[in-house]
């Protein structure tokens, strides 16, 4: 979708909620964010980004296939540079505007790939640092948010929330990502924008509450994960945790039909 195509499709949708929307124009040698809506006295601060095919990647497994070979790729749910360089230029768009200190400061990612649900993924496991903890002594394994270093605590100050969305045929989908860890994170969770997306907001708060995640909210060196795990241990009362990190696996095959 071109930049210009979802900054219109997001501000029809933003006046649908009620919102007043004004889209910016970059300034001279200045990228600045694409979107501010307001509504009841509460002012968004919106960047706009769109993540696609990797199509250097595709063109080379297609030329594979041509030849003949079994063309074999894999991807971690977690974060990787393409989501976090991603998120790292939102958030360097929306301080150029400057933002007023009232203001809630979000990035809205719009995911069409080959498998948006799995992009979905991936940048949730960059937002909050997401790994899978395995009790082995038999609990549920559950995800870890902030196990890794994660871009919500790295700009904890100037992003309170990603909006994630994909459409697939005729079906919209949007996640919004709260970044609990921003001194507004308590009144974005109750502000006019969050409300729109009702069970659709990941509140890490709120999970760990209910028992379905874990939060390593410690100040353990990301690079020694020994320390992450050690404190998990203590913080819930689980002796023998583990962490994984999942991901996805696939095949190609370029099969030729017969015409006869």
């Amino acid at each position: 979708m071109k930049d210009e195509v979802l900054k219109d499709n997001v501000t029809e949708l933003l006046k649908v909620w009620g919102f007043e929307v004004e889209q910016l124009q970059e300034r001279a040698m200045v990228r600045t964010p694409d979107l501010v809506a307001t509504k009841a006295g509460q002012r968004f601060i919106i960047e706009l980004k769109t993540k696609g095919r990797d199509a250097r990647r595709l063109a080379k497994e297609a030329a594979r296939m041509a030849q003949g070979e079994i063309v074999e790729h894999g991807e971690l749910a977690g974060r990787r540079g393409t989501q976090a360089g991603i998120i790292a230029d939102g958030v360097k768009q929306i301080l150029a505007l400057p933002p007023l200190e009232a203001d809630f400061l979000t990035i809205w990612i719009h995911l069409e790939g080959d498998d948006p649900a799995f992009q979905m993924e991936q940048f949730r496991g960059a937002a909050y640092g997401v790994s899978n903890v395995i009790d082995l002594d038999g609990a549920p394994t559950r995800e870890c948010y902030y196990f890794y270093n994660s871009d919500f605590h790295r700009y904890r100050e100037a992003l309170d929330g990603i909006i994630l969305s994909r459409s697939e045929s005729t079906e919209a989908k949007a996640q919004l990502l709260v970044n609990n860890l921003s001194p507004r994170a308590g009144r974005f969770l109750s502000s006019m924008l969050a409300r729109q997306f009702a069970g659709a907001v990941i509140d890490p708060t709120r999970l760990e509450r209910a028992g379905t995640i874990y939060i390593a909210d410690c100040d353990a060196d990301r690079k020694m994960l020994g320390g992450v795990v050690a404190y998990l241990q203590e913080k819930y009362g689980r002796a023998r945790l583990c962490n994984i990190d999942m991901g996805k696996c696939e095949m190609k095959v370029a099969l030729s039909s017969d015409e006869e």
